[in-house]
């Protein structure tokens, strides 16, 4: 199912690209434009001004990228192409960066173990069992026998 933000981006895709000309609206491939054909708003209406910008006519950012993606693809130059690519591929990069930093394995155990390590701490050194009543009693009088035969005690 596709959402309606992509719907009117479609539909204001569609609608500057009637504003090109024929040779580099010719560059886009017919499954493109159908799919975006399809996938248009049909109560939405946008019109576009060739003597304003973008940004002045409040396009939705999804156009702005399927324009720039149309761009990169399809009307820029090679070495435009690489410079593009190049871009991209840095911004990547830095989010991939970012996310080893934010995720990273070693940090998470080092963290683990630093709670692991606070726990120990709060434990005593020796733990002191607690001895049910009954038991200490009947330890008391094997201990008394015991100490008559002079048996080493429990």
């Amino acid at each position: 199912m596709v959402d309606e933000e992509y719907k009117k981006s479609c539909t204001e895709v569609l609608e500057i690209l009637s504003y090109l000309s024929k040779e580099d609206y010719k560059k886009i491939p017919t499954d493109v434009i159908n799919a975006l054909e399809y996938d248009k708003d049909l109560n939405y209406n946008f019109k576009y001004d060739v003597n304003r910008t973008l940004d002045e006519q409040g396009v939705l950012n999804t156009t702005k990228i399927i324009i720039a993606m149309f761009f990169r693809d399809y009307w820029a130059t090679e070495k435009q192409r690489n410079i593009i690519l190049n871009y991209e591929k840095n911004c990547r990069n830095k989010l991939e960066e970012e996310k080893r930093k934010e995720h990273n394995p070693n940090e998470i155990f080092k963290i683990k173990e630093d709670e692991n390590n606070k726990k120990k701490a709060n434990q005593a050194l020796i733990e002191i069992k607690k001895e049910k009543w009954y038991k200490k009693v009947i330890r008391q009088y094997i201990n008394k026998i015991l100490k008559i035969f002079k048996i080493k005690q429990i």
